[in-house]
């Protein structure tokens, strides 16, 4: 990386008031081909002896790009095809729409060089700096230069020193005509910023264009490595597994993406962006007539602006815009944004980088206005995909998306039943949360696939799996190799080719109906309002009103719908399984992740640092999460800074519930449990082959038991048992990662198992009394965990024993008691399940979400 100040102006000593750039350097062909092909900002090609072809192969990769602002060529030899060469880059700059900034410096060109490229300007529109410094530019080119700015009206610096152009009627001549390219170019910003000002103010609703990219798979799969390769970042072969959910942004130009490390601000100035290129490109469109209403309305009163004055005036709009770095919305937020920084520079110069700035924006919105489709806003949730986490995701798997499968190749070939149940968990819970979602299945790790024939063998499985995307129908096809996944190789190495991918990822997004909605200004100004704040991370529904009503948003209804969208695109989370859920608006997605990461972990990748928790007096609460799943108060606190906001979210959404039992201290702080990290070894069962009592049989073979729902079952379980019998806390539940053993007070326990690979839950009542006081509570905490948790997506039969299922001694577990469906048990009122004298007399009537919030 070099840092070099970028020379501009003509005279005979170069200016250098453009703003500095941050070069990253090319030593060699192959990587400006890289850099260029990775989306670089300003790239510098040093002093590398390049043949004809060569310097082709570099102007046509400049021909391409579309992401590259600043492109400087310095001292290198072109093996006397400095014509040819010259040429070539002309046939760049004809076509090419992203450069800002161009330098050919210390390179002969000649007349013909020249010409060339004084021609192919004519019909570039972007670049405002145009440096052919030392270029041996005779004093006949003159006329080139004037022919150029005859056609060209965006050139605003030249810089001509080191050649053979004397005389100062001959710079006077090009400076006059740059003072007229300031002019027009200050001329047309004004036109497009009236706009602006009136789409912020007044505008009702404007392109966002933005989708959430959900990265989803097993552990180990090459998740990262490939989020890493769609964002042209090297691979990185001592990469660490993902804890719980990453997340990143990205900005997508056609096949070029550019990660977004900016601030998540600038949306409103965003669309208000594009609704004032709308306005001002389709003069017979409704937005324009609205808004050429509202400059004669506002003539006729008096309240008009005068443009000569409008850089340097500050925004009259009565609002803060919070500052953002990124580039499509930022430069506008820092225009706008004068604050107290900006009213301590010169206000000249304060109002020409206001300009500039803005310019730069409609620029980019400009190029984007002709190729819609190609241009889109990710965030990315990069979901970790050890077992731990599944009960996380459900949570944050949503409509408004893409998503990426990505599976690891070698896993189908080596282990094919295993690598298949990764897969249909993923895509049994994809259809679950976003049925009508696109999703692309990834193989990942083709560069250690020996052959073709192994390809197609992969494919032949995920074809089968899915029935031909008949199963299900969302998977994408990979139409160009006729397969029904997209190889990647992250490394490399394989020479796969990752722009299809990306072609293919922003094709099918174009193609979702959400995308091309338009957006309330006023909602997102007040999602930029919300998201300004570096010490805030959740707010209260309550303070989201007030701010929503603040930007215009003024009824409930309408904040409820702003919020589920935004919740939809990745960009906040807002949860609604409960009333005390819908009281939370986390701004901060990373933060809440992070902070549940930090107890629901995979302690194989992401193990605690004894060392440190022994130091802080904490190493035998960490041993008593992971051993038993038991969370202390203490642990919390030291974790969490927001330990209280943090546990209410989670008992919300089932993730823990409060542990009131004996093994928990007097005195001691509270104690929760967290499921998802129980063993996965079964319970010791009771004499023979089956814990006693009345069965009843929970098939979900018609939809799919997803994994993390059992946990979640549990935890309603122990609540429900809790609250039927206060003597339950005197027993102590045992539990695993598949079965569960819960006691109702003194009248007998619940045994609880399931099968995922059968697709069952099975619930062991020990006797008719457990039966009347949990049997119907339990199968309404199904249903509105299915409802609230689900989507509603999990369909399942109730079967039911008429019989006490008993095993008896030496008998091997013949005795056979048949499941009646659960209808038929209710029309018949078969005893226990059904006895409406005993049922009125000893159920308790319960509150499904109060005491699921308890």
């Amino acid at each position: 990386m070099v840092n070099r100040k970028s020379q501009r102006g003509y005279e005979d000593k170069p200016k250098t008031t453009y703003p500095d750039y941050v070069w990253q350097g090319a030593w060699s062909v192959e990587s400006a081909l890289q850099l260029l092909e990775s989306g670089s900002p300003s790239i510098s090609v040093d002093r590398i002896k390049l043949t004809p072809n060569e310097g082709a192969e570099i102007a046509a990769a400049l021909a391409r790009n579309e992401t590259c602002e600043a492109f400087f060529l310095n001292k290198n030899s072109m093996e006397d095809a400095t014509d040819f060469a010259a040429k070539a880059f002309a046939d760049a700059l004809r076509v090419n729409r992203s450069l800002v900034y161009f330098c050919l410096q210390s390179i002969p060109i000649g007349r013909e060089g020249t010409r060339a490229l004084t021609e192919a300007m004519k019909h570039n529109t972007s670049i405002l700096s145009f440096n052919l410094h030392g270029c041996s530019i005779p004093e006949t080119c003159h006329e080139f230069f004037l022919d150029m700015f005859h056609h060209n009206k965006t050139v605003l610096r030249m810089n001509l020193y080191g050649n053979s152009l004397r005389g100062a009627s001959n710079y006077r001549d090009i400076d006059e005509h740059m003072e007229r390219n300031k002019r027009l170019r200050k001329e047309a910003v004004a036109k497009y910023e009236t706009a602006f000002h009136y789409a912020m103010e007044h505008g009702s609703h404007a392109p966002w264009r933005r989708a959430k990219l959900m990265v989803i798979g097993q552990g180990r799969a090459g998740k990262t490595a490939t989020v890493r390769s769609l964002m042209g970042e090297e691979f990185d072969p001592n990469g660490e597994s993902t804890l719980g959910i990453s997340l990143s942004r990205t900005n997508v130009h056609g096949e070029h993406w550019k990660k977004d490390t900016s601030s998540e601000t600038g949306h409103s100035i965003t669309a208000a962006t594009r609704l004032a290129i709308k306005i001002k490109s389709d003069e017979n469109g409704a937005a324009f007539t609205q808004f050429n209403s509202h400059l004669q309305a506002n003539s006729e009163g008096g309240d008009s602006v005068n443009n000569e004055d409008r850089f340097s005036l500050p925004i009259n709009t009565g609002q803060t815009y919070p500052n953002a770095d990124s580039r499509t919305y930022a430069h506008v937020v820092s225009a706008l944004n004068l604050g107290e920084k900006s009213q301590q520079v010169d206000e000249e110069k304060a109002s020409e980088e206001k300009a500039k700035k803005f310019e730069k924006s409609l620029r980019i919105f400009a190029h984007e206005a002709s190729r819609p489709d190609d241009f889109v806003d990710f965030t990315i949730w990069d979901y970790g995909g050890q077992k731990v986490f599944y009960s996380l995701h459900h949570l944050f798997l949503t409509e408004f998306g893409v998503y990426l499968l990505v599976f690891d190749m070698r896993e189908i070939l080596k282990n094919e039943k295993k690598a298949l149940e990764y897969l249909g968990f993923w895509l049994n819970s994809v259809r679950l949360h976003a049925a009508g979602a696109p999703l692309l299945l990834i193989g990942s790790f083709a560069d250690q696939i020996k052959s073709m024939d192994d390809i197609k063998r992969v494919n032949l499985v995920i074809q089968d799996f899915t029935a031909s995307g008949e199963k299900y129908p969302q998977v994408v096809m990979n139409e160009d190799e006729s397969l029904f996944f997209f190889p990647i190789d992250n490394t490399g190495a394989a020479g796969v080719d990752i722009d299809h991918i990306r072609q293919t990822i922003t094709k099918v997004t174009a193609k979702q109906a959400f995308v091309h909605n338009e957006t309330p200004i006023r909602w997102l100004t007040t999602l930029d309002a919300l998201c300004a704040s570096d010490t805030r991370s959740w707010y209260s529904l309550g303070e989201v009103k007030a701010v929503a009503k603040g930007k215009g948003v003024m009824s409930a209804s309408e904040v409820t719908e702003m919020l589920k969208l935004f919740h939809s695109l990745g960009v906040i989370i807002y949860l609604t399984a409960t009333a005390h859920l819908e009281n939370i608006v986390t701004t901060n997605p990373q933060w809440l992740i992070d902070s549940i990461s930090q107890i629901i972990r995979s302690t194989e990748y992401h193990a605690f640092d004894m060392v440190k928790m022994e130091s802080v007096g904490l190493k035998q609460e960490v041993e008593e999460l992971l051993k038993n799943a038991l969370a202390s108060q203490d642990l919390l606190d030291y974790l969490w800074v927001n330990s209280d906001f943090i546990v209410d979210l989670m008992r919300e959404t089932l993730l823990l519930s409060d542990w009131n039992f004996v093994n928990s201290r007097e005195g001691d702080s509270p104690v929760y449990l967290v499921p998802s990290l129980l063993e996965e070894t079964a319970l010791q069962k009771q004499e023979g082959d089956s814990f006693e009592g009345w069965r009843m049989n929970l098939d979900f073979s018609q939809s799919w038991l997803p994994s993390g729902l059992f946990q979640r079952f549990l935890c309603s379980c122990i609540t429900l048992c809790s609250r039927i019998a206060k003597e339950t806390r005197e027993h102590v539940p045992e539990l695993t990662q598949s079965t569960a053993m819960i006691w109702v007070g003194n009248f007998g326990c619940l045994f609880i198992e399931q099968n995922l690979e059968k697709n069952y839950i099975q619930v062991t009542f020990q006797n008719e009394t457990v039966v009347q006081k949990t049997f119907l509570p339990i199968l309404s905490t199904l249903k509105f965990l299915n409802q609230r948790i689900m989507n509603n997506g999990l369909k399942w039969n109730t079967k039911l024993e008429t019989c006490y299922h008993k095993i008896n001694k030496g008998d091997s577990g013949r005795h056979i008691c048949h499941y009646v469906p659960f209808e038929e048990v209710k029309t018949g009122n078969i005893s226990p399940w059904f006895n409406p004298v005993k049922k009125q007399s000893s159920t308790v009537s319960l509150n499904l979400e109060g005491f699921l919030a308890m």
